[in-house]
């Protein structure tokens, strides 16, 4: 929460754009999630990390100056974790069959953004304020 309100706190600065601390924020979330998921349940965790996860992999390395075998290699590095942990560690209680698990994060804070900027494209179409002439 420290760190949520902190990133707040600095919100329309440089500091709130700097990639660095914003991949920081989404791996520590990434880390939260799962954890908290060990607490509450035995089998939900796996959800949690690839879905976190999946943001880092899609968007986040993208701000960093990777070359491209560093991407490929951090592409192959979270399949081989999803196969591994779907496919082997949770074989019988979940399988590969309920992979797609991974994409209910991903579409939740995809969907909320696209959904909020949808929200201000249709409210901000109404009458453009007139300014006063000072």
């Amino acid at each position: 929460m420290f760190l949520l309100f902190t990133q707040l706190s600095v919100a329309n600065t440089r500091v709130h754009y700097v990639v660095a601390w914003v991949t920081v924020l989404e791996l520590l979330v990434g880390l939260h999630g799962p954890a908290i998921a060990l607490i509450n349940t035995s089998n939900g965790w796996p959800m949690f990390l690839f879905g976190f996860l999946f943001i880092f992999v899609f968007t986040q390395q993208f701000g960093f100056k990777i070359p491209w075998w560093g991407r490929a290699l951090i592409f192959v590095a979270y399949a081989a974790a999803v196969v591994y942990v779907y496919g082997f560690l949770f074989a019988e209680e979940k399988g590969l069959k309920s992979f797609y698990q991974i994409f209910f994060i991903p579409a939740a804070l995809y969907g909320g953004a696209f959904a909020l900027v949808g929200l201000s494209w249709l409210f901000g179409r109404g009458k453009k304020a007139v300014p006063v002439a000072a």
